[in-house]
């Protein structure tokens, strides 16, 4: 009987075991190299998927002081906005709220080129923010595969909703 115990207790131990190491690499910071949009793009058609980068109206809202390159996979969205500098999009990236829901400090915003101190973002999907580089790439949505691979290609999101916790 106690043999049969130790058994049960040993095979639970080695199944947490195994699922926090998976955890810990899926949400690890881990990421590709990349250091603007084409190269993202380029690693985003490696997983298979139909890219198209759409034109961006000088009318369009922007969450950075540069605007963002439209990616269109399938029916999904990203915006990628690619920075001068890496120090540039740290600087940016800080000013994202840890729920991805607002944001400080935002400039270019208006036409006469004024800051905004802050503009809560009205997301109609959970937003998911990636930053790898001097670019920050924004995904609102609940594409779990797309979440994956884009955690897989960027690194560990820095600021969202964790594509972990849609899963129900």
């Amino acid at each position: 009987m106690l043999k049969v115990k130790k058994k049960r207790f040993f095979i639970g131990s080695a199944i947490i075991f195994i699922f926090a190491i998976i955890m810990t690499i899926v949400t690890s910071g881990g990421g590709k190299d990349i250091s603007n949009s084409d190269e993202l793009i380029k690693e985003l058609k490696t997983h298979r998927y139909k890219v198209e980068v759409e034109e961006v109206s000088n009318y369009r809202p922007v969450l950075f002081s540069v605007q963002p390159k439209i990616i269109k996979i399938n029916d999904k969205t990203l915006e990628v906005y690619e920075f001068k500098s890496k120090e540039e999009a740290d600087e940016q990236g800080k000013n994202i709220s840890k729920d991805g829901r607002s944001i400080k400090n935002i400039k270019g915003r208006m036409k006469d080129g004024a800051t905004l101190r802050s503009c809560y973002v009205n997301w109609s999907e959970p937003p998911h923010f990636y930053k790898r580089g001097n670019i920050i790439v924004v995904y609102s949505g609940k594409n779990l595969r797309l979440q994956y691979n884009l955690a897989k290609i960027m690194g560990k999101q820095v600021a969202g909703d964790k594509w972990y916790l849609l899963i129900k």
